[in-house]
């Protein structure tokens, strides 16, 4: 590494994008447990937060069928 060189410990750096994405709910979104909660009420099991591809978490599977669901909500 070059002794010059200015970006060596620098951390994280603040930007417009990260105080947006601070507040935003990953988990447990208001349409996400609406549907859970009607899924749930017509008797479907289901499991949250799987790990269904590399990097990839779906929001809950339904083991049974198979189906894996992703919620993109507010």
């Amino acid at each position: 590494m070059a002794t010059g060189d200015d970006t060596a410990g620098t951390g994280w750096v603040s930007t417009e994008k990260s105080g947006h994405l601070r507040g935003r709910r990953v988990r447990d979104t208001a349409p996400e447990v609406a549907l859970r909660r009607a899924v749930h009420r017509l008797g479907l099991r289901f499991r949250l937060q799987r790990r269904v591809a590399a990097r990839c978490r779906a929001d809950f599977v339904l083991p049974r069928y198979r189906v894996a669901v992703f919620v993109d909500g507010c």
